[in-house]
């Protein structure tokens, strides 16, 4: 295929993507048809590298079909695009430099000379460009667009980093990826005690991000109805507390957008989490009102800024209401570098027209599409939960500093100003708190994400359910977020591996339990026997920590390690290691195990009256619930006494070696 064919080929692929403007503009914009979030304008430059010329016509049609022919090929994001359109930029660089700027003339030598040159320059991201100078060169070999074939293969290797998860490198760059405890310690004091409803909306949406352990872009583009409750069901059932709780167990989540593919989520968030999110969206609801009010007004009448007559003449006192200046009298001053001029001055009051006002500002609005993808709006401005006035957060500078005519996003500008991570004053230099070394206090978005995974690693969370909690589709990053790769932290896990005896196991549960280290429902049993009664509390953690494992129906003492389970994992039938505790939920699980298992003996009493031998499947039956009722009858006692053995005369299956007959094996 010629490139003039490519070219036509690719024009009327432009003219269907529906792209702002003209195929033959220097600037293309890239918000109806990408996936676009932000006020941040986002284009594609069709100019020489470091200049704003355009490119020449002929190669200028070349790079705009090869971008919109690996858009068709490989639907990468604007950020991608951006990346193969500068790698062609490049090699208009190279081609020109041999005084033919014909795309046609490209050859493999082309594709050296750029990466040669990006290695002289010490280039940080050199695979990345090699590896977009590889997809151009298949694309222009693909649709035979020189007379040669470029046939370029990308011989960079990719940093160490991306190649395998290297724990030594983790440990170098923790201080980085983790916050401080003396800065989370400084972000409590300031989020609990906000000076003003302009500070107060910031850190709502920091809030709100640590809660969520989201991006900083989905939690900035948070939609305004974006809490969910919904009641806890088991099979379709409403599982029911204890009595004299709640009716039903809720479950609170926020609907929110994941940065990777659009689609409408809900994040569940953990009980822990409820609290800290639902203030954040209840104030910012609150703090936001009246930004909402004029953006909703703004998109229902579109072109209009206020809901004045455009022949409607108003007085200077009366703009500054709306419009923001240092002082009353500055506004004349600021309004002339507008082009606006005052129609007459009353008493050295001037007045202007209200129509012309709106016409200087119009065009300073910020986008009133907040997130959309293909053309397809998800998201309008006064749809979004993290919204404000223009200059609301210049707080070295007067309340009038804010104009009331241009509502928009909060960025991601202003919420790493607010951190620390700009010139600007933060939320901890106002209030003067430093990190313990007396250094400026910076906290970076993502590493509140980096906090989180974290603590979900150190918890126990399974690898899937980390991604899924994080919104993560690839399971494999989860190890860059995974902090625990410390000397401290893996001495402590690490040695529960190396007992040399049952006894040093049982020894190592008892002094983690005491000391706080081990968590989970063994470990608050026995500090909530302690606060009472201190020795009953050790004999429970004697007895309970050689092996424990939860069940459906109570915890299990048995050490699978020393003997395998005698009753196949029927805990119910006359298991002597069968514990009931006061979770609600071993009661509402034995339930319903009491009624499949009549259900069963229903069945059998029915279906196998001729059958040899059914009584004894019948015996079996009634026996086994005859377990489960001694099980949920023992609800009662538990409360009083924390855990109790189920069935304390049970025997075990193994006879003693003392009674046990001899053998001729």
């Amino acid at each position: 295929m010629s490139i003039a064919d490519f070219v036509v080929r690719q024009r009327q692929y432009f003219l269907s993507l529906k792209i702002p403007g003209q195929w033959e503009d220097s600037h293309w914009d890239a918000c109806p048809w990408l996936e676009v979030r932000g006020i941040k304008t986002r284009q594609f430059p069709f100019t020489v590298l470091g200049t704003s010329t355009p490119l020449p016509h002929h190669f200028s049609d070349f790079a705009k079909a090869m971008l919109l022919a690996i858009y068709q090929l490989k639907r990468p994001k604007f950020s991608a695009l951006v990346a193969y359109l500068l790698g062609i930029r490049r090699l208009y660089d190279t081609l020109s430099t041999t005084d033919c700027t014909d795309p046609i003339g490209l050859t493999n030598g082309h594709f050296h000379n750029v990466v040669e040159t990006l290695k002289r320059q010490n280039y940080k991201n050199l695979y990345d460009a090699a590896n977009c100078l590889e997809v151009l060169g298949k694309a222009i070999d693909k649709y035979k667009l020189t007379s040669v074939p470029i046939g370029f293969v990308c011989q960079v290797q990719p940093p160490v980093p991306r190649m395998r998860h290297d724990p030594t490198t983790e440990r170098e760059a923790l201080p980085s990826k983790l916050p401080s405890r003396e800065a989370m310690v400084a972000y409590a004091q300031c989020t609990n005690n906000p000076i003003n409803d302009r500070e107060e909306i910031l850190l709502r949406i920091v809030d709100l991000h640590i809660a969520l352990g989201a991006r900083i872009n989905e939690s900035l583009l948070i939609p305004f109805d974006c809490w969910v409750e919904r009641e806890v069901r088991d099979d379709q059932n409403l599982v029911i507390p204890e009595e004299g709780e709640c009716a039903s167990y809720i479950e609170c989540g926020i609907r929110y957008y994941p940065e990777k593919g659009f689609e409408p989520s809900i994040h569940w968030l953990a009980d822990s989490d409820v609290p800290l999110a639902k203030r954040a969206v209840d104030r910012l609801t609150f703090l936001t009102r009246k930004v909402r009010e004029t953006a909703i007004w703004q998109h229902e009448n579109p072109g209009r800024l206020w809901d004045i007559s455009p022949q409607t003449i108003v007085s200077r006192s009366f703009i500054h209401q709306f419009i923001g200046a240092s002082q009353a009298y500055n506004l004349d001053r600021n309004l002339k570098s507008l082009g606006i001029i005052p129609v007459r001055a009353v008493r050295g009051n001037s007045e202007y027209l209200a129509g012309d006002i709106e016409r200087a500002f119009l065009p300073k609005r910020p986008t009133q599409v907040a997130l959309q993808k293909e053309g397809r709006v998800f998201l309008a401005l006064h749809e979004c939960l993290c919204i404000a006035f223009s200059g609301y957060f210049r707080f070295k500078e007067r309340e009038e500093s804010v104009n009331h005519l241009l509502p928009r996003l909060v960025s991601f500008s202003d919420i790493a100003g607010a951190l620390g991570n700009t010139i600007a004053q933060s939320i901890f230099d106002r209030r003067n708190l430093t990190e313990a070394d007396g250094s400026r206090i910076s906290l970076r978005t993502h590493q509140s994400r980096h906090w989180r995974n974290t603590l979900y690693k150190l918890g126990g969370m399974t690898e899937i359910q980390q991604a899924l909690a994080m919104g993560r589709k690839d399971v494999r990053q989860n190890s860059f977020y995974q902090h625990v790769a410390v000397d401290s932290e893996l001495a402590f896990h690490s040695a529960f591996v190396e007992f040399q005896s049952y006894h040093e196991k049982v020894k190592y549960l008892q002094a983690g339990i005491i000391d706080g280290k081990i968590r989970g429902a063994l470990a608050d049993t026995y500090h909530e026997l302690a606060s009472r009664d201190p020795v009953n509390a050790l004999e429970f953690l004697e007895t309970h920590a050689g092996g424990v494992h939860v069940t459906l129906w109570g915890i299990c003492t048995n050490d699978f390690s020393r003997e395998p389970c005698s009753k196949h994992l029927q805990c119910f039938d006359n298991c002597g290691h069968l514990h009931r505790t006061n979770d609600a939920r071993e009661a509402a699980n034995l339930e319903k195990l009491l009624l499949l298992n009549l259900q069963v003996l229903e069945k059998m009493e029915d279906e196998s009256a001729s059958e040899a031998g059914a009584d004894k499947w019948v015996e079996e039956q009634k026996r086994k619930i005859a377990g489960i009722r001694k099980a949920i009858a023992l609800g009662d006692r538990v409360m009083k006494t924390i855990s109790i053995q189920v069935f304390p005369g049970a025997r075990g299956v193994t006879a003693p070696a003392k009674n046990s007959r001899g053998s001729s094996v």
